[in-house]
């Protein structure tokens, strides 16, 4: 029996549709994570949770675990007590602050709000309060360097001035919506928002609301409503500390056009506004299309005839897609799991940032069984409904996006050309000169901090170990900031490789206390040339020794062959890498000219 359960927890955990799951259900696979040593054996990365609700969080904690471990993360969880979590933000020696949370749920209900105007408010009045309730809330907040997910105040379950509290002056709806726009508007770049009305539109509001079990265990949301909600914050999390997926790989047939293109023709597939079904596909590719637009990498694994295959984004009127929206277009034969081994290699991603969608039963149960890593969505029913089915389980949640973010897809396509010239050119040297690459070193400011962030949470394969740091940190550390532009001639890359280092005199070391590069700009050499701007800062700063801490994550592996490639060999501290700066090691030939 105790096999059978582990069994099931194990099987729960790479189904997206996690969320779909009964709250009994989610509370005994809870109990069976607790029992047993999945969660210290599975790999991730570790992470500490505060959550400070203003109600009974019991409940919500107790399968918080699930949806953390099923986004990747191995957590560590604190909350406050009930009624203590203004006083645990506020108070520098609380339980919290000791605790060093990596991440902060701030999760307040509508019971929480200090300054509610009175139903016949004048609107200098209704803004005076409002202006009160803003004030006191961002500045709790404040409080907090750790990044922050706050959700917004929740709707009442009763609206006293019926259909159009949430329109008018003086409506309690009407002031929870002008608060909530105030603080998503106005408030610092480390607080990320949930949206809590749009979760309430989710569940139902009548769903959401339960006065009973308030009144008995102060907890104001039903129980059916605490898996969306923990889905929503280890969503949240993925999408602040690097997790997300990335990565949406597309059947085609009955998947973005109805028929079979190989056995109706250009002329027999439903695509287009002649029809409600060819109009559904069309919403659907809408929708994919504005994925983009924020970063997510289309690829297309078919199995077809590729000419086949490519007729219809040539060919076809109805088309919102291009063949141009994908970075790989694979249509073969094979079965799709190797297919999508390979798309992961081509992209240079790892298996755990995609996400699969096809309307073939048998197809995603294969590949759910031969690559779990990789999140599986079957397309089954109208294809109306095809967008939901993929937004359902949130699989690609937004943080703070960069504009690095809004030009992702394009450059993996530039990435996919350059690295299959590499491959087979003969004259590596040649090419990467003939790329006309310019390296531009960028300082840490307003424009620049999200994207910096950013890249030292999300890498994984290029990263010396785990160490982050919040934005706070970056802006008081500035000044020992290494970050770097990439451009040729194709496009700008952004920034794409951040060091952070420290100065100790004592050891005659510049400290590297963490480097990270974005797998978009492998085999580019950038990082030659960022050891040697590393090493002459070390000089300027008259010291004789580079000096690092790497300790392998399994997926950092190419780390410990590039090390000594780089002037790395082990010290005595374990885990610990040194690089004697007057050993004048000849680094290859980066071609990379560089601005500052």
């Amino acid at each position: 029996m105790k096999h059978n359960n582990k069994k099931n927890l194990e099987t729960a955990l790479i189904n997206p549709l996690l969320v779909d799951y009964d709250i009994a259900v989610l509370q005994k696979l809870a109990k069976t994570l607790s029992k047993t040593k999945l969660l210290n054996t599975t790999a991730g990365r570790t992470v500490r949770v505060a959550i400070c609700g203003s109600f009974m969080t019991k409940f919500l904690l107790e399968i918080l675990p699930l949806f953390f471990l099923h986004r990747g993360f191995k957590p560590t969880f604190y909350a406050s007590e009930y009624g203590t979590f203004q006083q645990d933000i506020v108070n520098k020696n609380s339980p919290l602050m000791d605790f060093s949370p990596d991440l902060v749920v701030v999760f307040p209900t509508h019971h929480d709000l200090r300054f509610k105007p009175p139903e016949n408010a004048s609107a200098s009045i209704f803004d005076k309060n409002l202006e009160q309730e803003f004030e006191f809330w961002i500045g709790l907040l404040k409080n907090i360097s750790s990044p922050i997910i706050f959700f917004t105040f929740d709707p009442p379950p009763t609206q006293p001035l019926g259909d159009v509290d949430g329109l008018r002056t003086g409506g309690f709806l009407k002031y929870i919506r002008s608060l909530n726009c105030l603080l998503s508007e106005k408030s610092p770049k480390h607080i990320h928002f949930i949206d809590t009305e749009r979760l309430c539109s989710v569940v139902g509001l009548g769903n959401w609301h339960d006065q009973r079990l308030f009144h008995l265990a102060k907890q104001p949301m039903s129980m059916d409503a605490l898996p969306a909600t923990a889905n929503s914050i280890a969503a949240s999390a993925a999408a602040l500390l690097g997790t997300a997926r990335k990565v949406l790989v597309l059947d085609l047939d009955n998947t973005l056009w109805g028929g079979v293109i190989g056995d109706d023709g250009i002329e027999g597939i439903a695509i287009g506004p002649e029809t409600s079904e060819g109009e559904a596909f069309v919403t659907f590719q809408k929708y994919i299309k504005k994925l983009t637009t924020r970063g997510v990498i289309l690829a297309i694994c078919s199995k077809n005839d590729k000419t086949t295959a490519l007729q219809p984004f040539k060919e076809h009127s109805g088309m919102v897609l291009k063949e141009g929206d994908f970075a790989v277009f694979v249509a073969n034969y094979n079965d799709k799991a190797s297919n999508i081994r390979e798309i992961a290699s081509r992209l240079n991603v790892g298996l755990d940032s995609i996400v699969f969608a096809d309307d073939s039963k048998v197809e995603c149960e294969l590949t759910k069984k031969n690559i779990p890593e990789v999140w599986t969505v079957e397309l089954h029913g109208d294809p109306s409904g095809f967008p939901q089915l993929i937004d359902h389980f949130i699989p690609f949640p937004v943080g703070n996006l960069t504009q690095e973010d809004f030009t992702r897809a394009g450059t993996y396509k530039d990435l996919i050309q350059v690295s299959s010239q590499l491959d087979s050119t003969t004259d590596i040297d040649a090419f990467l000169n003939d790329l006309q690459s310019v390296a531009i070193i960028e300082s840490v400011r307003d424009d620049t901090i999200d994207r910096i962030s950013q890249l030292l949470a999300k890498t994984n394969q290029f990263k010396l170990n785990p160490t982050l740091f919040s934005k706070s940190e970056l802006r008081d550390k500035a000044e020992d900031v290494l970050a770097i532009r990439l451009r040729d001639r194709l496009q700008d890359y952004g920034i794409v490789t951040v060091a952070i280092y420290e100065t100790q005199k004592k050891l005659d070391a510049l400290n590297i206390l963490n480097w990270v590069m974005s797998c978009r700009v492998f085999s580019r050499r950038l990082e030659y040339l960022v050891r040697e701007q590393l090493g002459q800062i070390a000089l300027q700063r008259g010291l004789g020794k580079l000096q690092l801490e790497y300790l392998p994550s399994g997926k950092n592996n190419l780390l410990a062959g590039l090390l000594p490639e780089l002037g790395f060999k082990r010290s005595e501290i374990q885990n610990y890498f040194t690089s004697e700066l007057e050993a004048r090691q000849t680094l290859p030939q980066h071609y990379i000219k560089l601005k500052e």
